[in-house]
């Protein structure tokens, strides 16, 4: 059992460091249902104590273990008793930066951005404490729930290791480097983990990871891709802060006893819940050029729900990850499972943050950045669109973070809105004609009705059931659902009951179309909170615009951009070029232009850029072009 003793506040903490300020946390908390919150946090207290009482009871009669390792490395902690049958949590753990292009983001990365988790910090909750005098996270981690690192074991081992993953400064090793190099943790033991998380939600955390779960072998039936009532208390944490994001490791139980179904049906507690995001792991990707780049691990475990919601939703490096470990202060190993693709991801997700935090002086709600992960994550799998296996893809931070830097440019769209009950909301857009047309709606949906005990009960989990078309001349694009009839043949595009997630590819996009959104039935509250990605569009950013007299061409250019003005209803002033993360690159007195002027974009990389012209009144219309 967890040390109930409260340390004094000198001794949680090793080292001291800023990070996200306090004025930032209690921004973020403003926003948050805290005396939902609070009964929450109550109610998991309580309910922890009453299982330890009866762990106690139970692990004496029956002569139980309360932790132990097994012969793979893996670490258990009995979390309660289902009857007399022990339900224990165990560690997932069986080039992650090159692998989720984090590398093209942190510093030195050809997108120049300097991403590597300053001030930012993620919430670690493992098998053990971290050792936290580790030569590569010194000072960096803080021990939140009073257990401190004391003697290495399989569960610190595993949790020092996740920690590396995230945060390993590289100093000592540089094959050992996080992918949020210079981020803190906040550390705890997975013992109690809910009521602690609830807590420190409370305190303004954005991204937290857990590389642990119930076993499918160690669970009843009824358990796997069940919407259980550890299912629906993650959900009630993320729909009371609705800027905070779990990350949770898919399980690595494919193989095990409890795969029944050809991998498939084997997620259990929260990784069945709605809004948290689940993560699977895959082999390395040194150069991704198509879904056959991406190669599923031999152990990650798959979906989806009993309800065919998409499960997991997500994917990253988790084979051979190399990181830290606990043996000494300069001891690393290399490591593979799900636990290892989690703070892969978990680190990703809070660079996302922490470059829309650094562009617009806020953070986005996780809504918002799932649909932004979801739009920018790259195609894998044998099918088109998502599947059970890697979710919606694999991970793409360099994609990702372009999104986020082109959205007062007009290169793409990212909104979060409201639906009331009986509104549509319409929105029209403008594909560029050259990228991928992407339309990502995603939602944090209220918890759903437990399971009752069945055993694949298909009952729908969604509480509020958004819609989104793509509409152009009458011509309707509908999102990617599972096809419940027949799962193992791969999404299609079909109305979707299932998910809070909806996203639209568009084949061969051209021209302007509608966004629609909607709802079924009556939504709960009177209203439902959802976020709006557009991914592949070039959008005028204000009314005073002269597009109809504005061209450029040739569009991939080489050299060379001829830019024409047609007739005397403007007058033209000046012509800017942003790259794809909004920075100015090149600056044009255009002179009064009418008629075709040229643009010399020799000394610009290859790549996606804006051309902005304004004219003498205040007019303006954006471009997109790719330089070749």
């Amino acid at each position: 059992m967890k040390n109930k003793i409260i340390l004094a506040i000198s001794l949680l903490t090793t080292g001291i460091a800023f990070s996200q300020t306090p004025e930032e946390r209690a921004k973020i908390v403003s926003n948050y249902d805290l005396e939902h919150l609070n009964v929450l946090e109550k109610e998991l207290i309580a309910q922890n104590d009453a299982n330890q009482k009866d762990n106690i009871e139970k692990m004496a009669r029956l002569g139980v273990r309360e932790s132990y390792v097994d012969e793979a490395g893996s670490y258990y902690n009995l979390k309660y008793f289902e009857g007399d049958t022990p339900i224990y949590v165990k560690t997932d753990n069986v080039g992650s930066a090159l692998t989720a292009r984090v590398n093209t983001i942190n510093y030195g990365g050809s997108e120049g951005l300097n991403l590597n988790g300053q001030n930012m910090i993620v919430g670690v909750w493992d098998g053990g404490p971290i050792r936290g005098s580790h030569v590569e996270l010194a000072g960096r981690i803080t021990y939140k729930d009073g257990e401190t690192f004391f003697v290495s074991n399989g569960g610190t081992r595993h949790g020092t290791h996740v920690a590396g993953t995230i945060i390993s400064s590289g100093v000592n090793n540089a094959n050992s480097k996080g992918l949020a190099y210079q981020a803190q943790i906040w550390g705890n033991t997975f013992d109690n983990d809910e009521p602690e998380v609830v807590n420190q939600i409370g305190q303004g955390l954005l991204v937290s990871n857990h590389s642990y779960g119930i076993p499918a072998e160690n669970a009843p039936v009824y358990y796997l891709g069940a919407y259980i009532n550890e299912s629906s208390v993650w959900d009630q944490m993320h729909f009371n802060a609705p800027y905070y994001q779990a990350v949770i490791s898919a399980g690595n139980d494919r193989g095990s006893s409890a795969d029944t179904k050809g991998g498939r049906d084997l997620l259990v507690g929260n990784k069945n819940s709605k809004n948290p995001v689940v993560v699977a792991a895959v082999a390395q990707v040194s150069n991704y050029t198509g879904p056959s780049s991406v190669n599923m691990s031999s152990f990650s475990s798959w979906g989806p729900t009993d309800d065919y919601r998409i499960k997991p939703d997500i994917s990253a490096k988790g084979v051979s990850v190399f990181s830290t470990v606990s043996d000494t202060d300069t001891s690393y190993d290399s490591m593979q499972g799900t636990s290892m693709a989690a703070p892969a991801v978990a680190a990703t997700l809070t660079l996302y943050q922490q470059y829309y935090n650094q562009l617009y002086a806020s953070y986005m709600k996780a809504a918002t950045l799932k649909a932004v992960m979801i739009n920018s994550a790259d195609e894998a799998g044998a099918t088109p669109g998502p599947d059970y296996k890697f979710g919606w893809g694999l991970i793409n931070a360099k994609r990702a973070t372009q999104i986020i830097g082109t959205k007062n440019s007009g290169g793409s769209i990212i909104e979060e809105l409201n639906l009331a009950n009986g509104q549509t909301y319409t929105k029209s857009i403008t594909s560029d004609g050259v990228s991928p047309l992407r339309v990502t709606v995603v939602w944090t949906d209220p918890a759903g009705p437990v399971s009752n005990g069945t055993v694949d009960d298909p009952t729908s989990r969604l509480v509020n059931d958004l819609d989104v078309r793509v509409v152009q001349n009458n011509n309707v694009t509908m999102p990617w659902v599972l096809n419940s009839f027949f799962i193992q043949a791969g999404a299609i595009k079909a109305d979707n009951p299932y998910d809070n997630v909806e996203s639209i590819d568009v084949d061969l996009p051209s021209g302007t179309y509608d966004v629609i959104v909607t709802h079924k039935g009556t939504l709960q509250g009177g209203n439902q909170n959802f976020s709006l990605v557009v991914s592949g569009v070039n959008q005028t950013l204000s009314s005073n615009s002269f597009s109809n007299v504005f061209s450029v061409y040739p569009n991939p250019v080489n050299d060379i951009l001829n830019v024409t003005v047609e007739g005397a209803k403007v007058v033209v002033k000046e012509l800017s070029v942003f790259d794809s993360q909004g920075r100015l690159v090149k600056f044009v007195d255009m002179a009064d232009t009418v008629g075709t002027h040229q643009v010399d974009l020799s000394e610009l990389n290859s790549g996606i850029y804006m051309v902005e012209m304004k004219g003498e009144n205040g007019e303006r219309d954006v471009k997109r072009i790719i330089k070749k």
